[in-house]
């Protein structure tokens, strides 16, 4: 039982460390920011911006359940800054008014 405990508090701080890389990656001016993380975050999203394969990418999939992630948890509910977010939150709370 602690083995789970400790696998699934892992996978949390993994989850939140990208959730803040994402967000400083997305709201980060700089073309050359000295945080490796960042850059690398910046390279995947662009990447997902010109993937032909986004459905079958898994660079894109792992991004889009980040940012699915970041929008259930998004306190900015006019203009968030973070990639997908706003395009994202639409398509949710869509979604959910279809179901009520």
């Amino acid at each position: 039982m602690q083995g789970r405990v400790k696998k699934r508090t892992v996978v949390i701080d993994k989850t939140e460390r990208c959730l803040k890389i994402l967000d400083h990656a997305s709201r980060c001016k700089k073309a050359s920011c000295n945080g490796v993380s960042c850059r690398r975050m910046k390279v995947i999203i662009g990447h997902s911006r010109i993937c032909e394969k986004r459905g079958e990418c898994s660079a894109c999939r792992q991004l889009l359940a980040l940012c699915f992630q970041h929008v259930s948890q998004c306190q900015d509910k006019v203009e968030c800054e973070v990639v997908y977010c706003n395009h994202l939150r639409s398509i949710f709370f869509a979604s959910l008014t279809n179901i009520i």
